[in-house]
């Protein structure tokens, strides 16, 4: 994971008009997500689920199972921290940790 093309996507210094709901990544299938989100816990970091899936949470029938791209975001999207005012600094600190932490995690 590169911080490169995360700070040249989603950073701005003034206020823009766009809104940001979340920054999700989608860790490799080997990578156990909740081991990720307890060890950025532990550096400072909150971090929650990226996605629901209705197909995953048994709210549809069987016949609507059909989606590929739902229970791989339910099971291994992660949402990152994101809000108007993050600062450079931040958002280096939050790559860094997340880059050393899927480092060990292979």
């Amino acid at each position: 994971m590169s911080c490169l093309p995360l700070r040249t996507l989603s950073y701005t210094q003034r206020p823009h008009p766009r809104i940001w709901q979340a920054f999700m990544v989608v860790l490799d299938n080997a990578v156990d997500r909740a081991k990720v989100m307890a060890a950025l816990k532990e550096v400072g970091i909150e971090s929650n689920l990226g996605a629901q899936s209705m197909q995953q949470i048994g709210l549809f029938g069987p016949a609507y199972n059909v989606c590929e791209v739902g229970p791989r975001l339910y099971t291994q999207g992660l949402a990152l921290p994101l809000y108007e005012r993050m600062t450079l600094d931040e958002i280096d600190y939050i790559c860094g940790k997340v880059s050393f932490i899927l480092s060990k995690a292979a």
